[in-house]
């Protein structure tokens, strides 16, 4: 059954041959006026990488929102001895987001055939998957670590499904991290559910108040490079610990392979611009103690490498069991990333809702996948 589901082959440029009925011209008008310079007045973010910018040296409280307790990272600066990124800091010279000197890193930008439809990027499409026990994750880094609540059998294994009837997608290099402790099940057991069809494994002992960022960095640091054509899917075997019959978080889920795999010339598009891309943003201060002002709800997100490994603070996650959703939030401000679908601000955006998701979300769906039907290049069971 999986075989008839995969990914079919992409091509690397279209020939031309399929006139009005090719599934990319709904992204080729938007690629000319890129190629154009629709975007070349676009404000400059920044956030990003600065060449003056250094490594990190401490930490300091934010002086826009101290009463809350933020923290921030100070870092090096060669002009200005010390500075913070996206907010201003108590006793630090500088802020980037505010700064004159700001001098944002050059990137070897991502080349596209100027004739017709495909950008090249994608050329090295990393899959890196935590695999929990009872809990494999989805292509990308990492999937949900084990909880000290007992684990839902046979979730994990309908998350291994979901990846690998999209496995043919990621054409670089395919990691799954697995944790090991009490009532998780074997390694062996997870490995043998992929089926042949990873060969990278990270193993781990589990950490119940860690959760995925157990395995969080080493997964990051097996595609840790800046090659301009590369690109990385992160996510977790979600809904390990809930009820197979908790439609809400299964739902959820299914939506975010979805629109995160199955239409990879939006996603493309989306990276082409943007230095992460993923369903479900979320814009809110929610992970008390954290900077992290937004985030992708579900922990499913594309990132392009290039973009974020150019970043010296990259590895810097925080150290609590939701530090790989946040993760996004301490790096980027919500404005640099993309949305593929469906964007909402904390608390309203709300997932386990039965009323949100029926009310809001589903009705959102069927209309985006109408939209973008011509972008869908994976036949898969919703």
């Amino acid at each position: 059954m999986l075989d008839t589901l995969k990914h079919p082959p992409i091509p690397n440029l279209c020939d031309g041959t399929c006139t009005d009925s090719c599934p990319l011209d709904a992204v080729n008008d938007m690629v000319r006026g890129i190629i154009q310079g629709a975007r070349a007045s676009a404000p400059v973010v920044k956030t990003g990488a600065c060449i003056h910018r250094g490594k990190k040296i401490g930490e300091t409280t934010c002086v826009e929102c101290s009463a809350k307790g933020w923290r921030l990272n100070v870092l090096e600066c060669s002009i200005h001895q010390t500075c913070t990124i996206e907010n201003k800091g108590d006793r630090v010279a500088a802020c980037c987001r505010t700064c004159p000197d700001y001098a944002p890193v050059a990137i070897e930008p991502i080349k596209h055939n100027e004739g017709r439809h495909r950008f090249e990027l994608g050329n090295g499409r990393s899959t890196l998957v935590d695999a929990y026990q009872n809990g494999a994750i989805p292509i990308a880094r990492q999937q949900n670590i084990p909880y000290e609540r007992p684990i839902v059998r046979n979730t994990w294994q309908r998350n291994v499904a979901q990846l690998r009837q999209r496995m043919s997608l990621f054409n670089g290099r395919r990691t799954v991290a697995i944790v090991t402790g009490l009532g998780l099940d074997p390694p062996d057991a997870v490995i043998r559910e992929f089926a042949g069809e990873v060969e990278d494994w990270i193993i781990l002992p589990n950490d119940a108040s860690l959760r995925e960022v157990v395995t969080f960095v080493p997964l990051l640091e097996r595609c840790a490079t800046t090659a301009p054509y590369e690109c990385t899917f992160y996510a977790h075997a979600k809904g390990v610990t809930r009820s197979i019959e908790d439609t809400n978080v299964h739902r959820w889920a299914t939506i975010q392979y979805e629109t995160c795999l199955d239409y990879w010339p939006l996603v493309e598009l989306s990276l082409f611009g943007h230095p992460m891309a993923g369903s479900f943003k979320k814009i809110g201060h929610i992970f008390e103690g954290s900077r992290s002002s937004w985030h992708y709800s579900g922990t499913f997100y594309w990132l392009r490498n290039a973009a974020v490994f150019s970043r010296q603070t990259w590895h810097e996650v925080d150290q609590k069991w939701w530090g790989n959703e946040s993760w996004p939030g301490l790096h980027f401000a919500p404005d640099e990333v993309a949305c593929l679908f469906h964007e909402g601000l904390a608390p309203v955006l709300n997932l386990y809702s039965t009323e949100y998701r029926t009310g809001m979300v589903e009705p959102a769906y069927d209309e985006w996948k109408q939209k973008h039907a011509r972008e869908r290049m994976v036949v898969s069971e919703s």
